[in-house]
């Protein structure tokens, strides 16, 4: 007869042979923890991703009431860089105290290589920084005085103003602005350091294939694509709207609204009138767009043909009012306008182009978050 020790020793051994997991029980939480995991990654990225666009969201907002700030201050929106006589003209409102130097230094070719024309300085990518970024408080040299945006090294480690630029002058952007209208992250600019002696350039012609100046661009936390800037007065200097083109991001364009300007007959045969026929979105302010998370602007490229008008992008809201029958439901919609003898009611399509790159996710400041938020479908 087993003893009481024996007996206790079994009941010790059977408890933890109990106490362990079988292989069936283990593949089963296995799984379990498999499908939590499939359900829960989904969810945070998908709540990531949103955090991402509302933060692309507010910095539109942010660089929009900048804008306005500035407008308040010197009685007139900055120019984004794409008309020279209209460049001239605000410098000599909002700086009437303005060096001549100053103009020559934005024309300078050790600044803007390969174009010695004022304006060239900057784009549509560039303006926002150079406008809202902050000027000297020197009347006279407010972007090369100490605080403005472009810094000016006589050679031998000296900073100098632009009436004594020479050619030993060496010439950097200058991150440390005097009162910014915005406060822009050093690492959303498109910086770097190169060259003997070093000195802080834009890269951003990485991104267009322009040639390379000092101004930088500013783009999205995590981004390459940068915000643009553009200014009512250029939106249409020419047939086609202003664009900004990347060698792999689409084509921007500033987006038209489904408003009609009636000063323009429908049955008007003149290409320009019927490329003007619809009215731009903030048709005397401007417009900023950001690519958003796909780092796409989406777009195509114009249409060349002769007698044909470029594509351009009609936003409609979901409250937005319809502009004939051919404008049925609510949606993003690509234009190609054709080249009939009447206004054209182009064939309107929810926009995706051939890349599958998509708009909808472009971010505004006409828009509420996403243009895709905007829609009622």
């Amino acid at each position: 007869m087993p003893s009481l020790q024996q007996n206790k020793r079994v009941r010790c051994a059977r408890n933890a042979r109990r106490s362990g997991f079988t292989l069936v029980e283990v593949l089963v939480v296995i799984a379990i923890i498999g499908v939590l995991v499939a359900l829960i990654v989904p969810a945070v990225n998908m709540a990531y991703r949103t955090v991402q666009q509302r933060a692309i969201a507010l910095e539109c907002q942010a660089l929009a009431q900048a804008v306005e700030a500035y407008r308040n201050k010197y009685d007139d929106y900055p120019p984004d860089g794409l008309d020279q006589g209209l460049m001239k003209r605000h410098f000599g409102k909002a700086f009437p105290n303005l060096a001549p130097s100053e103009i020559t230094l934005l024309s300078n070719p050790a600044v803007v290589t390969g174009n010695a024309a004022i304006g060239s300085v900057m784009e549509p990518s560039e303006a926002l920084v150079f406008f809202l970024g902050g000027f000297s408080d020197d009347p006279a040299f407010p972007f090369s005085g100490k605080g403005g945006p472009i810094y000016i090294d006589n050679g031998s480690g000296v900073q100098i103003k632009s009436d004594a630029m020479d050619g030993n002058s060496v010439f950097q952007y200058n991150p440390d602005r005097q009162k910014p209208f915005y406060d822009f992250k050093q690492a959303q600019l498109t910086l770097d350091v190169g060259g003997v002696p070093p000195r802080t350039i834009s890269t951003d012609d990485d991104i267009t294939g322009a040639a390379r100046d000092l101004m930088p661009a500013y783009h999205p936390s995590g981004k390459k694509m940068p915000f643009l800037y553009f200014d009512s007065r250029t939106y249409q200097p020419k047939t086609d709207a202003n664009q900004f083109a990347t060698l792999s991001a689409g084509i921007a364009y500033p987006y038209r609204s489904t408003a009609v300007n009636t000063k323009y007959s429908a049955n008007d045969n003149s290409v320009l009138n019927r490329n003007k026929y619809f009215r731009f979105m903030n048709e005397n302010t401007f417009q900023i767009i950001s690519a958003g998370l796909d780092d796409n602007y989406g777009g195509e490229p114009p249409r060349p043909s002769i007698g044909k008008p470029g594509l351009f992008y009609m936003f409609k809201p979901s409250n937005g009012e319809s502009a004939g029958s051919a404008n049925s439901g609510d949606s993003l919609e690509l234009t190609a306008p054709i080249s009939s003898g009447t206004h054209p009611t182009p064939e309107f399509t929810r926009f995706l182009n051939s890349t599958g790159t998509s708009q909808l996710d472009n971010v505004t400041n006409f828009s509420e978050g996403k243009l895709e938020d905007s829609l009622s479908n």
